[in-house]
């Protein structure tokens, strides 16, 4: 059938009507498909990014708290003559010499006056609560210390049980994981020597 334009002498062709005009099961299950398999890998990388950063803070965290400790232990002396250890949970101000800090083991970190880390402050005794990490995630760091004496030999050490003029000490900051697993995060170790005074 052949209609022409008032305003045209050409024929204008009519299609006939088509009697669809929505979308077909198959074309929804296919469009559900496509979104279902995009969504969860855009939510696999965004867990990805997620778990990466919070793995990376924990680093950060763990070796601010271990360069901190190992300073504190390399800045102070060394014993003469007998050493009498510090009973547990003294705090680290009571602590005179390197060989106090042998086997000290604390979690949640705590500073040298016996505070968890985060929550002290220089001039009051508490930092403002805004200003404080999160508890749940500063108490699953634990601080451990090793210390070793050693005996030099050529172009080593030796580790020995008698009093030497040089120490090892090891610091390790590990972080419990939500299955209670304690990854050690950072390890730093420095060699200590004692230098005699000469008049």
């Amino acid at each position: 059938m052949q209609t022409l334009h008032a305003n045209s002498s050409t024929p204008a062709i009519s299609r006939p009507r088509s009697a669809r005009s929505g979308v077909t099961l198959l074309e929804a299950v296919m469009a559900m498909t496509i979104l279902t398999i995009t969504g969860s890998a855009l939510l696999s990388a965004a867990m990805a990014t997620i778990q990466s950063s919070s793995i990376m803070s924990q680093a950060v965290v763990a070796e601010g708290i271990a360069d901190q400790l190992a300073d504190e232990i390399q800045a102070i002396g060394f014993p003469r003559g007998t050493n009498t250890l510090p009973s547990a949970g003294t705090p680290r101000v009571a602590f005179n010499h390197v060989d106090d800090f042998a086997g000290y083991n604390q979690k949640p970190p705590v500073d040298r006056l016996n505070k968890t880390l985060g929550t002290e402050d220089p001039f009051v005794s508490t930092r403002n609560a805004a200003l404080q990490p999160e508890s749940g995630f500063i108490s699953k760091f634990r601080q451990q210390v090793v210390v070793e004496r050693l005996s030099p030999n050529l172009n080593s050490f030796d580790v020995v049980t008698s009093d030497t003029n040089y120490r090892r000490i090891t610091v390790t900051v590990s972080y419990q994981d939500a299955a209670g697993t304690e990854i050690p995060l950072v390890n730093r170790t420095r060699i200590l020597t004692r230098v005699e005074f000469t008049p």
